[in-house]
């Protein structure tokens, strides 16, 4: 395994699954799994679409987590309807109704 991949993977604390398909991980593992990957070719920008959907509170708290650590090195642009997870994490929160963009 390359060592960025495992940095990446032990960031993600994913090391310990590495070895396992992704079709056989648990749903928050194969959440973490994605981001992994889409980190894995350092993007300047991430766009998730609730990234959270489907996981419990503590894979949601890991990945909050997560993207908590990005902040001041990629943009993260974050659809997501939890709002405490939101507030948590973002720096500049844009919220759509059915109407107009307000910016908060």
């Amino acid at each position: 395994m390359i060592v960025p991949v495992k940095r990446l993977l032990e960031r993600l604390e994913l090391d310990n699954l590495a070895h396992q398909r992704a079709g056989s991980l648990a749903h928050g593992d194969r959440r973490r799994l994605e981001l992994a990957m889409a980190l894995a070719g350092e993007p300047a920008m991430l766009l998730l679409d609730e990234p959270m959907a489907g996981t419990g509170p503590e894979s949601s708290r890991e990945i909050a987590t997560l993207l908590g650590t990005l902040n001041g090195q990629i943009t993260v642009l974050l659809v997501e309807h939890d709002m405490d997870v939101v507030f948590s994490i973002a720096d500049t929160i844009v919220v759509h109704r059915h109407s107009p963009a307000m910016t908060m």
